[in-house]
């Protein structure tokens, strides 16, 4: 009686360590009780699909706690799978942070007039890579909070797309030797296909006033970003189309 005492207690701190609060699992089952109460007989609030995701707030031996959209309840944890991203470092960036990446080309031109500013709204964090039209590489990516908006100078001359990640809890970490940027929770990935023009214009002459000057257009755009509640895709003022993870990342 003692070893089994003493292999139970082992096997349910191996579950306790495994799991972590904040942490998205995948329900593996056709359907799946959410229930009011950590038991099998506890009313039932309803059934999960299969592939539906959810958020570990609570851990009570081998059950867990989650909030699925807006509601909460517990479900047999042997019945879910840990999404691969949980293993992945979770990063506490603040807006203008570059979440930094070996397989990005970081490049500044200090003596560039040129602007790009984005707003982002309110229920997602942002991340966005500006991308080289020519090469496809990625010269900067840096990180939008919520409702907060940021004004990103220096960029060379040259012509540009954005790639955009947009939901809770981002995270880096290393899959088949690559550096990969996610967020755990609600993600979703899209691809601009508007062209950013970063090339100074032709200089010309203008007549002001009776007085000649010299003058030149500065490239300089503003773009506001946000996320639809239903599916989390981005609601924007400039095209985009939905991209994966893998796609965002290369």
């Amino acid at each position: 009686m003692k070893r089994i005492i003493v292999l139970l207690v082992i096997y349910l701190s191996s579950l306790s360590l495994y799991a972590q609060i904040d942490d998205v699992y995948i329900v593996n089952a056709d359907k799946l009780n959410l229930r009011e109460l950590p038991n099998a007989e506890s009313k039932s609030y309803g059934l999960l699909s299969r592939g539906k995701e959810v958020l570990v707030i609570d851990i009570a031996y081998d059950w867990f706690k989650v909030s699925v959209g807006q509601y909460e309840g517990w479900l047999k944890s042997s019945y879910v799978i840990a999404k691969p991203e949980n293993l992945y470092t979770r990063m506490n960036l603040n807006t203008g942070d570059s979440p930094e990446c070996d397989n990005m080309a970081w490049r500044y031109d200090y003596g560039a007039q040129g602007s790009l500013e984005i707003t982002v709204g309110a229920g997602a964090d942002f991340a966005v890579k500006v991308m080289e039209r020519n090469t496809g590489l990625c010269i900067r990516a840096f990180y939008i909070k919520s409702g907060e908006s940021i004004k990103v100078k220096d960029i060379p001359q040259n012509t540009y797309y954005l790639k955009v990640a947009s939901g809770r809890d981002f995270r880096q970490g290393i899959k088949d030797g690559q550096c990969i940027m996610v967020f755990n929770q609600s993600a979703h990935y899209e691809i601009g296909e508007e062209i950013l023009d970063f090339n100074m214009g032709p200089k010309r002459i203008e007549t002001i006033d009776g007085k000649r000057y010299e003058v030149q257009s500065v490239p300089s755009y503003s773009l506001r970003l946000a996320v639809r509640s239903q599916d989390h895709s981005l609601k924007d003022n400039f095209d985009t189309k939905t991209i994966s993870n893998e796609e965002f990342n290369r």
